[in-house]
């Protein structure tokens, strides 16, 4: 009964009582966002309508596919991860596929952010900052470095998978299959 329940309650760790006790996998205590759920927020493509702001967030690694992801706001403000570049490339090639995307899809586009990381420190560093910015700058694209503050935003992440008001207002086009792997699987 109730009492064997907390006996076992107190034998636990506290990364099993979720489990034991209440159902949920283990593995669940560790996701990011846990409330990402592919009924819920996966949505079969549309074109994007042409009053839509599109924001492009780059994650560069130097030796691991770039992920660019294209994160469009509707006018009822449900964002929707509307495109996604997940390749390896020279930071040129990398914002000229940016560029090829935004022109390919007629996209309004707003903030274009980057890993603080590309900004190289020393002379003898390669400044991948410089080289996106300098290509994408010729097409009238402003590039500026991301925050570093990864908690928040993990935070507003999580926000946007469950708002306030008990529903989804962050949305996922189907065929961006990177970044609905990145969201199921991403742990801490």
């Amino acid at each position: 009964g109730s009492a064997d329940i907390a006996v076992l309650g107190r034998t636990l760790k506290p990364e099993e009582k979720e489990a034991r006790l209440r159902g949920k996998p283990s593995y669940m205590a560790t996701l990011v966002c846990p409330r990402f759920s592919r009924t819920l927020h996966i949505k079969d493509r549309v074109k994007v309508p042409v009053d839509w702001i599109t924001d492009i967030s780059i994650d560069f690694h130097p030796s691991k596919p770039w992920m660019i992801v294209f994160l469009s706001t509707a006018r009822n403000n449900f964002k929707y991860v509307t495109f996604e570049i997940h390749q390896h490339g020279s930071p040129e090639s990398i914002a000229d596929e940016i560029i090829r995307v935004c022109k390919t899809n007629v996209l309004r586009v707003g903030r274009v952010t980057i890993d603080p990381l590309a900004k190289g420190g020393t002379e003898n560093q390669i400044d991948v900052f410089s080289q996106v910015s300098d290509r994408l700058a010729s097409h009238g694209f402003v590039l500026e470095t991301a925050s570093k503050d990864k908690e928040v935003g993990i935070s507003i992440l999580n926000s946007l998978l469950w708002t306030e008001n008990e529903m989804p207002g962050l949305f996922v086009f189907r065929d961006c299959v990177e970044t609905v792997m990145e969201l199921e699987d991403w742990m801490y």
